[in-house]
């Protein structure tokens, strides 16, 4: 399995965020538990589901010399710009029309996201700055009591970059993290640029004595949905690898906590794209 990943992950890793980054997920689950046929289905996933937007961290504009920018400063500056929303159906991603139309933009807005690590450790700090982004986006924009369905696997998706990151180079771990970045990115004009805020994650739920983790673990283990469990696994790898002052506990048991309330079976999910029906213009 590791001369397969060696021989074409570099080659394939643009298209990881291709089907609501299945691929990438498919690939993170198979290396982490050691199956080799699913790592097989995640490379071919690939190939069937391939998203060229992700090919724009190969031609990235020259570093100007200035410090990198945050993530979640940057998604900030992506809704300021207006950008026309697509139409987003059920399980229909309009994603060649964010490669035709919006390529140039999704390019300056990752360059300024910039890697500088030159170890392992720092590529592991960069991957805490782009989930602590990805959180607030997912969480911070939750509306009647539901979450979208295709921000939650960028989310979920953040643990199969990290359980990839040790079988790569330095050179192609940031090319990793560089297309979730733009996954990120276009996974939030796809579903409607929706409006994002850390204090509507940090007010839900009142006092977390009354649910602690193990409840809601029990919780993610009796739903029905199986995305709720992901979720759930995924923010609990966060608590225990990422430090507090990057990405506070009760923000993480908080997001917890909103998934079990408000997620019972799969059709509680919001598949229509969180932010649309908001002011923003739609194409």
């Amino acid at each position: 399995m590791g001369k397969c990943l060696t021989k074409f992950l570099p080659k394939l890793i643009p298209g990881f965020i291709g089907g609501a980054f299945h691929p990438l997920l498919q690939i993170g689950f198979g290396v982490e538990y050691e199956f080799p046929n699913v790592v097989a289905e995640g490379l071919a996933y690939i190939c069937a589901y391939y998203f060229k937007i992700g090919e724009v961290i190969d031609r990235l504009p020259a570093d100007d010399g200035k410090p990198s920018v945050d993530a979640l400063a940057i998604a900030k500056e992506m809704k300021v710009m207006n950008l026309a929303l697509p139409r987003l159906r059920r399980y229909k991603f309009p994603v060649d029309e964010l490669v035709e139309h919006y390529s140039a933009e999704v390019a300056h807005l990752a360059s300024k996201w910039k890697i500088y690590a030159n170890s392992t450790e720092g590529i592991l700090k960069k991957l805490a700055e782009l989930s602590r982004a990805v959180l607030i986006v997912t969480f911070g924009s939750y509306r009647d009591e539901t979450l979208d369905f295709f921000l939650i696997h960028g989310v979920t998706s953040l643990q199969a970059v990290r359980v990839l990151i040790p079988h790569l180079s330095l050179y192609e771990q940031k090319r990793l993290l560089q297309v979730a970045f733009v996954g990120f990115l276009g996974n939030m004009w796809l579903n409607g640029m929706p409006d994002f805020d850390v204090d509507r994650i940090m007010r839900y739920g009142g006092p977390l004595e009354s649910n602690p983790w193990e409840t809601i673990i029990d919780r993610a283990i009796a739903c029905d949905d199986e995305h709720v469990g992901k979720t759930i696994r995924a923010l609990v790898v966060m608590r225990d690898s990422i430090p507090e002052d990057m990405i506070p506990q009760d923000l993480l048991q908080r997001a917890a906590l909103m998934t079990t309330n408000f997620i019972k079976t799969v059709d509680d999910w919001n598949f229509k794209g969180i932010g649309f029906g908001s002011s923003l213009k739609h194409a």
